[in-house]
């Protein structure tokens, strides 16, 4: 199923570029460059919150998440 929603949203991407492409090539260069810049700033947030949900997720004691998400905890996991 992963694979399925990351070949869908490639194809979105290919098609955006392509109608992009054919109303100009100034405006494939831009949102090229505009994606690239967004790329940059947001993968080191990505990583940080990776890595602190890591952290967070071995500090904190199982039977505590269990009662927050587990199958007794009704509408409060929601």
């Amino acid at each position: 199923m992963m694979l399925a929603i990351n070949i869908l949203l490639w194809v979105v991407v290919a098609g955006l570029a392509f109608f992009a492409a054919l109303r100009g090539r100034i405006l494939l260069n831009g949102g090229l460059r505009e994606g690239s810049i967004e790329f940059i700033r947001l993968l080191p947030r990505i990583a940080i919150g990776v890595v602190g949900s890591g952290f967070i997720a071995e500090v904190l004691p199982q039977t505590l998440v269990a009662n927050w998400l587990g199958p007794d905890s009704g509408l409060t996991a929601l």
